[in-house]
């Protein structure tokens, strides 16, 4: 059925399948960091606000993540790439539902009057340094929304740093 060449071919993807499984697990990112958080909402039509504050973030190995942003928690799991230093977060579903409830009040701000969230989407990237003792990240969103007045849109920049521990 499969000649000699074949099964050299499915032996080797077969060994590379268990390489990426067993390097995702002996990388995990397990650990916790702590730090500054600097974010920016520019709403075009409106205008533009910036904020400073902390962050807390736990990781744990099971692919799962939980953390506080200026005071507001959230969770969802997350996948890893380059070794386990670079991490691909997602909310959970809760959790995404006050990230659009935050957007809302921040953007109602800005504008000085009530501002519906239409669509939003959003990226979150968080890196460690080659030592592992420091972590950064950046999360980015497109938000689209409307007012009494019309509809806009707007972005939202989000970027931490701080120590990494295990």
């Amino acid at each position: 059925m499969f000649g000699v060449k074949s099964r050299k071919v499915i032996a080797v993807a077969g060994l590379l399948l268990v390489a990426l499984l067993l390097t995702g697990t002996v990388h995990a990112a397990k650990g916790s960091s702590s730090g500054t958080l600097t974010d920016r909402l520019d709403v075009p039509e409106c205008g533009t606000d910036s904020s400073a504050g902390s962050y807390r973030v736990t990781f744990k190995r099971n692919g799962t993540w939980a953390g506080t942003f200026d005071g507001i928690r959230f969770n969802g799991k997350y996948k890893q790439r380059l070794n386990g230093r670079v991490l691909k977060l997602r909310f959970s579903k809760k959790s995404r539902a006050r990230f659009v409830k935050a957007m809302k009040q921040w953007a109602t701000e800005v504008c000085e009057t009530n501002v519906d969230i239409t669509k939003l989407t959003y990226s979150m990237t968080f890196k460690l340094n080659k030592k592992r003792n420091q972590l950064s990240g950046t999360v980015k969103s497109r938000i689209a929304g409307r007012t009494r007045y019309g509809t806009g849109t707007g972005v939202y920049t989000g970027n931490l740093s701080g120590k990494w521990s295990r």
